[in-house]
């Protein structure tokens, strides 16, 4: 296993599964690549804006934690 892809909305189940992605990807040496899954939304419906760079660093925390 060369990368492990891991498709995350963030949710509290996914940062549970984002630990045990973590620890298969270190297991098997494998590169652990993340995708942002957004749920469809209504039309006119405005998600709330995320700052990218401190979900970077929050995410990158859970990994070292895992």
């Amino acid at each position: 296993m060369q990368k492990l892809l891991f498709p995350t909305n963030f949710s509290v189940e996914a940062k549970k599964a984002l630990r045990v992605a973590a620890q298969l990807a270190r297991l098997f040496d494998a590169d652990l690549h993340l995708v942002h899954v957004f749920l469809p939304v209504l039309p006119g419906y405005t998600r709330q804006i995320h700052d990218a760079d401190a979900q970077y660093r929050e995410t990158w925390g859970w990994i070292e934690r895992a």
